[in-house]
């Protein structure tokens, strides 16, 4: 297809913008530390193998993970880009199943003191020595039960988590039917172009918010060309956004994926079975192209469409989310632009790195002297730990019974995710300066490649686009957009391309200086 165009009062033909996709052969840039992967095959990643080995070292972590991945069967699940969500929770329930085998084989301990302590009852002359050999007799088999359990967990994470020989698949699948079902769910979400989520913002999963930009552009307005106005050529957002992917391909950032996603709030979905098939079930967390088209073209309240164009980097610790929409209204287009960071994992889950191939004589003494110290605590709670599986199931019982309830009962219940693993899991500050610097890169390069390619387009279609030109000469050479409610407090602040700013210090006058003008005044007076 070709478009009229006018250059010095003659008309002349334009061919439309060629793919910018660049060829198998032709050298691109490179960025990151991160190996080439598909848009959801993160199992082999950095960050997988920092949560997979916290798995193993910290009760508490695989508690959480179990509660949030485990225990939310009606809710959706936000996607983890970086993370391989289902492998991670393999890793949580092999080292459950570990410590239940723990707890199991301390109960021949625990009875064989108790037999001895009963035995010992019957025979009064033996009573003394019975009193400090049965409780010594299970102190040092929970000993031998306790650190066989710590050695085979550190076996595993030296062995198989450990940069130079990670093995994600060192853990079998589950046998429970519901925790593979789970599983299935994780994989499903990672390749979700739904995004259900719950609260105010849209982009679950994404990261933290970096800002954006919004403009409309009046495409009834033809372009001046030496006098001449052209006359507007009519387009459909979808080419708009094919141009969007061949210009964001072309940069040659080797894990940049895009994708077409559906942002939808989890109160919305009660009654749209495109999304909520079954009420009592999971959302559903991908649709069909066609579904997808649909919302392309079309203003929906509900759900809205976005291009999501991502780069993960740094093997999973990094990723940068760029979130596109354009919306077409006949007179005018309206484009909107969000950005998202997910930052490094928090500097605790980094601690496996100081962990070496092999024990040293210092690890055989902490591993033996830990096991020592929990295998009396051990020991006293462990007529407890029925109570505690009673008591758990008893709690999961009743509230999926609850939930069940709310569900049928209260139409307006959420179905939406408020965080990913990712997200909960990221720290509030970059590891590397680098890493600082690429998430700046990729903003920066994917913002001026995003306007460069929509004033491009719409040149071609003999579209003003002088008022788009000035907003892209704001958005890329300003340091500070300040929107809506936003405020700004510095010592100095200067606005504009050659503008400059200067600080002048007042210094606040000590009590010394104060009474010596007080002194000074008074001999004045006088």
């Amino acid at each position: 297809m070709k478009f009229d165009a006018h250059v010095g009062g003659i008309k002349v033909q334009r061919e439309p913008i060629k793919s910018m996709r660049p060829s198998v052969d032709e050298p691109v840039m490179r960025i990151g530390l991160g190996r080439r992967t598909q848009k959801t095959e993160w199992k082999d990643s950095e960050a997988t193998r920092y949560l997979c080995a916290e798995a193993h070292l910290s009760a508490r972590f695989r508690t959480w993970v179990l509660k949030k991945l485990a225990r939310g069967r009606h809710l959706s699940i936000a996607p983890s880009y970086g993370l391989d969500t289902g492998t991670i929770l393999k890793h949580c329930l092999e080292a459950r199943r570990r410590v239940n085998i723990r707890n199991s084989f301390l109960a021949i301990p625990f009875l064989l003191g108790l037999l001895i302590l009963l035995v010992g009852f019957d025979r009064v002359e033996l009573l003394p020595v019975v009193l400090i050999l049965a409780p010594l007799t299970a102190w040092a088999g929970a000993w031998l039960v306790v650190g066989w359990e710590r050695w085979e967990s550190d076996k595993l994470v030296r062995r198989n988590l450990l940069q130079a020989s990670f093995n994600p698949d060192c853990v079998p699948f589950p046998s429970s039917p519901k925790m593979q079902q789970v599983v299935r769910d994780l994989e499903e979400a990672q390749k979700a172009n739904v995004l259900i989520y719950n609260g105010f913002a849209p982009f679950v999963g994404c990261g933290e918010s970096l800002g954006g930009w919004s403009f409309a552009v009046d495409v009834t307005k033809g372009k001046q060309d030496l006098g001449h106005i052209g006359q507007p050529a009519r387009f459909g957002v979808k080419e708009l956004y094919d141009e969007i992917a061949q210009a964001a391909y072309s940069l040659g950032f080797s894990t940049l994926t895009l994708e077409d996603k559906l942002c939808v709030n989890g109160q919305d979905i009660r009654s749209d079975p495109r999304f909520l098939p079954d009420p009592m079930g999971r959302p559903c967390s991908t649709v069909g192209p066609e579904l997808i088209g649909e919302f392309i073209e079309s203003v929906n309240f509900g759900a809205r469409h976005y291009k999501h164009i991502r780069v993960v980097d740094w093997s999973g610790e990094l990723a940068f989310n760029v979130m596109l929409r354009f919306v077409n209204t006949g007179h005018h287009l309206f484009i909107e632009v969000n950005y998202n960071v997910l930052t490094p994992l928090h500097e605790g889950y980094h601690r496996v790195d100081s962990l070496n191939p092999d024990l040293s004589f210092e690890d055989w003494f902490k591993l033996v002297l830990f096991s020592w110290a929990l295998a009396p605590i051990l020991l006293l709670v462990l007529p407890f730990v029925p109570l505690g599986f009673v008591q758990r199931w008893y709690h999961d019982w009743r509230e999926e019974r609850r939930l069940r309830r709310t569900l049928r009962n209260n139409r307006s219940f959420n179905y939406g995710a408020t965080s990913s693993v990712r997200e909960d899991t990221a720290s509030a500050f970059y590891r590397r300066y680098f890493q600082k610097l690429d998430s700046e890169l990729y903003k920066k390069v994917l913002e001026r490649q995003i306007f460069d390619t929509i004033i491009s387009f719409l040149d071609l279609r003999n579209i003003e686009t002088s008022d788009l030109r000035e907003r892209q000469t704001t958005v890329l050479n300003s340091g500070v957009i300040v929107s809506g409610s936003g405020t700004i407090q510095a010592g100095t602040f200067a606005v504009g391309s050659h503008s400059t700013a200067v600080s002048e210090k007042q210094e606040r006058p000590s009590r010394l200086g104060f009474v010596r003008n007080l002194g000074s005044k008074a001999g004045a007076k006088s």
